[in-house]
């Protein structure tokens, strides 16, 4: 991200004072980000997206491009709508969806390593 970051500004030809006002963050801490030493919260990414008119999925893209490569298909509308009724479940009901799913599909190395619900 602190690259990124850099970056950005030097494609806004900003200073990090003009940077960190618009992230509304001290100019010191600004440039803690650009070299690494502090993560931004969401919440400045979020600023910074509305104050420069970038879409906040832009500026994230590369910090989960290794969990979501862009090879990966993405997520339809059916997987969408599992994912929600899922979601609305009792800790009971996730339970039993996923011993079935180890049961049909032979996700059992998943399932065995996983944090119980609850």
């Amino acid at each position: 991200m602190n690259t990124q970051l850099k970056n950005l500004r030097k494609q806004f030809h900003l200073s990090q004072e003009q940077m960190a006002s618009l992230a509304g963050v001290h100019r010191t801490t600004w440039g803690a980000y650009e070299r690494g030493e502090r993560t931004p919260p969401i919440q400045i990414i979020k600023t910074l997206s509305h104050n420069l008119s970038i879409p906040f999925q832009d500026l994230m893209k590369d910090e989960f491009k290794d969990e979501f490569p862009l090879d990966s298909p993405a997520i339809t509308p059916e997987e969408t709508a599992m994912i929600h009724a899922f979601r609305s479940l009792d800790s009971a009901g996730k339970e039993y969806i996923l011993r079935e799913m180890v049961r049909e599909e032979g996700i059992s190395e998943y399932y065995n390593r996983r944090k119980p619900l609850g």
